[in-house]
Order: C-alpha cells, then structure tokens, then sequence
C-alpha cells in the first residue's frame, strides 16, 4: 500500500499538512512565535531557545490564570500569580493539575458543567436533547460549537478527559506534522495506511493516528485498507468501557461480550493485515514507519514469533508511544522491548 515513494516525500507532504495548521500571523502570542516561528526545533541557538520557551510558557500560564476562573482559584490558594515568574527558575513555582483531576468528574448534565470549568475560555453552551446525556451526548454537542473533548483510556479503566478549542487543535497537529518533516531518513519508504477515521474517534492516540492518515495516505489507498474492517464505526466512551470489561449490571455484562467478540475479530485482521504488510516489506526490501502503544506492537511481535518468523526490516522505525493501559500486567522495560523488536523486525532466519 503505496504512500510515498521516498522519505523526500513524506517529509514534503509532512510540510503541506503542516502549513492547513498554522494559526494566521496575526494571532501569533509568545507561544506561536515558539511553535512556528522557528524551522528544526531541534536546531536552534541555545539562548534563543532559551528566551522562546520562557516567554512561552509564562504567556500560557498568565493565558490560563486570566482566562481559567478554577484555576486562578488554584493558583489563588497556593500564592502564585503571574507577575511572580521572572527568570527561568520561577517556572518551579507554577501550580500543576495532576492527572487524576482530570478522571474526577460527575455523569450527565453535570458532565457537561465540569468541562464548563475546567476549560480555558468561554465555553459555549451545547444543545442536549435531554437531562440525562452520555458523555458521548455531550462531546458530541460540544463539537457542534467548536470545542473538541478528546480522551484517554488510562492504565486503570478511568477516562481522562480534556477540552481543546480550536486553536489548541491547530497547535497539536501542527506539532505533530512538523515532527514528521524531522523524521530520519528511512529509504525505500513504504507506509501501511491507519485506517481510524479522525471525525469517528475522541481517543486521543487514535485521533492522532486518523489525521495523519487522511492527511499522508492518498484516499485510494485509505479505501483499500479500510475494506471490510467497518472503519465507518464511531468509537465510543461506552464501546471502550464495555470492551475493556467494565460493565453496570447484567444487561451490560451480555454487551460486553457482544463487544468483545467484535472488536476482538476486527483486531485479528488488522493483526493479519500488519503482518501480510510487514513480511511483503521484507519481500520487496522496502522499509516502512509504524507503530502504536506498546501492547499493541508487543500483540504483533508475538504474533510473529508464534509463526515462527523474523523479518529484515532494519532500515525501518518504529513508533510506539502511551502506556500499556490494562495490559499493565505484560509490562516488560523499555531495553527488553528495544531489545525484541530488534529480534523479530532486524534479524531473519
């Protein structure tokens, strides 16, 4: 499945998707000016950086502070304002919102009024059709108005939930697309279309992976690997829980495994379709660029050693990002995953 015919492209297409996420000049703050103003992120003199990330980060901490009644309140409680970062060593003084705060919210309408607060911003109001909306409903109605909620899954089964306007949006996937134009030279590039439709899915990693697609892979090729695999699906909180088996009574004990049984069949043929992928790579002496979480490339690695097969793939990377969520169980160290990766894609029989 043909998307770029060398790392020259990929990194051009890279630069085009990148270009549709810059914000207009004319809304640059200090934050912009560090994102976008700058070519290799990764090459810029030292006090110039230096200066970029403190202007940067002050501007999103005064941003927040002025425009965040619940966190000015925070910040209130703790003693820090503003105009207390002066230098550098200041940036240790800025309260942070621990991660859990974000899996601490109520159900319904109360849903939508704990995104109302925790948001930056003026929060529109969103159209619900009733008193009781899942939180689907509710991020669906929010949508409508120009606010994405994405969320994760999490190592424990609890969602994490945050809001982004619009031009948190932009700046993500910019972000993301720039890193692409940096990426190594991989030869012989050969890509495997993700198949996640980004408007189907509020799974962070998976929007990610949806954008990238849709904005790298030619949509012939995205038809052709989406083929039967029922992409046109929306991914919801509920469809996660349940297949992650955490059910509320009965009724949802039997919608579990109805679940599962899908899910777990549509994950075989993209487990299959992989390896088909990988081993005509290995073929054709084309190199590729995947990934995904750790379990799931872990699932893959398994896969082909219970095959009994390792594939010369060494001029390829390899992506993997996230947590190993309820799979926490299977955890290996990040040498020993380095260290089988380089077992199963390098070397071959």
């Amino acid at each position: 499945m043909q998307a770029a015919d060398s790392n020259n492209e990929l990194r051009a297409l890279s630069t085009e998707a990148a270009s549709k996420y810059i914000l207009p000049r004319n809304q640059w703050g200090p934050a912009d000016e560090a994102l976008y103003g700058v070519g290799d992120i990764f090459d810029v003199e030292k006090g110039k950086a230096q200066d970029l990330r403190f202007k940067a980060i002050k501007y999103a901490f005064d941003y927040h502070y002025s425009n965040n009644r619940f966190y000015r309140q925070f910040c209130q409680q703790r003693k820090v304002k503003p105009d207390d970062i002066r230098e550098q060593s200041d940036f240790c003084k800025i309260p942070l919102i621990t991660d859990t705060f974000f899996k601490d919210y109520p159900e319904g309408m109360d849903f939508a009024r704990w995104l109302g607060e925790v948001f930056t911003g003026q929060m529109p109001n969103p159209t619900l059709r009733n008193n009781h909306p899942s939180f689907d409903e509710v991020m669906d109605a929010l949508e409508e108005k120009g606010v994405l909620v994405l969320f994760s899954s999490g190592t424990s089964g609890r969602f994490s939930f945050i809001p982004k306007d619009e031009t948190s949006r932009l700046r993500q996937m910019y972000a993301v697309f720039h890193l692409c134009e940096m990426m190594s030279d991989v030869t012989n590039l050969k890509m495997f279309p993700l198949t996640f439709h980004p408007r189907q899915n509020r799974l962070f990693l998976l929007r990610v992976l949806g954008t990238l697609t849709h904005e790298l892979v030619s949509e012939e090729e995205q038809r052709k690997a989406a083929a039967g695999k029922g992409t046109g699906v929306k991914l919801t909180t509920d469809m996660i829980r349940l297949s992650m088996g955490i059910t509320k009574g009965i009724r949802e004990k039997v919608k579990a495994r109805a679940a599962l049984v899908i899910i777990r069949r549509r994950n075989e043929k993209l487990l299959n379709d992989t390896v088909s992928f990988l081993e005509k790579c290995h073929k054709e002496k084309e190199n590729t660029i995947f990934g995904g979480t750790p379990f799931t490339v872990d699932g893959l690695l398994s896969r082909l050693e219970e095959q009994g097969k390792r594939l010369n793939l060494g001029g390829s990377l390899v992506i993997t990002g996230g947590g190993w969520k309820l799979q926490e169980g299977s955890k290996i160290s990040e040498k020993d995953f380095r260290e089988r990766v380089e077992k199963v894609l390098v070397s071959c029989n």
